[in-house]
């Protein structure tokens, strides 16, 4: 859309936050009041500490982005969190897009029987056949985020095995080259990176309207 007096332009946004600074009782109990009540119920039931860290995070980044981008309230939107980051994927009000998924993985150990298990052969062998270890755990989890996109997409999430479609990739970015006959229309995908962050990024639509930059919120 064109931007200007009287016009915005549309897109899919995503907002990163570190929530490891929710380590400190005060920062927490600053960012827990920020929070609607049905989200501090959420977070309030989780036993593990982390899980309190990544459900705040992730609703602060939420709140905040509805705030800026959201003034009738029914955007459309995506919450993902691993280790210490939580993200916000969210289109803002005109609602082009009408299905969204996002997700961020941290990097750990490259998981050759999920692998094996749950990718295409075709993926799979991709994996196997890269140089070097470091080059197989980058190209699992970059596979991952990017399917854990789609099937938070669909809505269907782990009712989508992921075995059930297949990604490629092209000078462009990812593509979907195989994928469940009841999803037949477009969807596309957008990668980020943040620099000091160990983790891969993906969002994924049925409207290519991706912000070109991940935003980095301070929490």
């Amino acid at each position: 859309m064109q931007s200007g007096k009287g016009w915005k332009v549309t897109m899919i946004r995503t907002w990163l936050a570190d929530v490891s600074v929710l380590k400190s009782e005060i920062k927490y109990q600053e960012c827990y009041q920020e929070l609607p009540p049905e989200r501090k119920k959420k977070a309030d039931r989780l036993a593990r500490e982390q899980g309190r860290w990544q459900s705040v995070g992730a609703g602060v980044l939420l709140e905040r982005m509805r705030s800026r981008y959201d003034p009738t309230g029914k955007a459309l939107y995506n919450l993902s969190h691993s280790g210490a980051y939580a993200i916000c994927s969210m289109e803002d009000d005109e609602r082009r897009a009408t299905k969204l998924g996002c997700d961020i993985e941290v990097v750990k150990e490259y998981r050759r029987k999920v692998a094996a298990r749950f990718y295409t052969e075709t993926e799979f062998h991709l994996i196997e056949n890269c140089a070097g270890e470091e080059e197989k755990r980058e190209l699992f989890y970059r596979f991952w985020v990017l399917k854990e996109s789609f099937m938070k997409a669909t809505r269907l999430g782990t009712a989508l095995s992921p075995s059930e479609f297949e990604i490629g990739f092209e000078e462009t970015g990812a593509r979907l080259l195989g994928r469940p006959d009841e999803f037949p229309e477009p969807f596309f995908y957008r990668e980020y990176e943040a620099e000091g962050v160990e983790a891969k990024i993906a969002v994924c639509a049925d409207a290519d309207d991706f912000a070109p930059e991940l935003h980095i919120e301070i929490l």
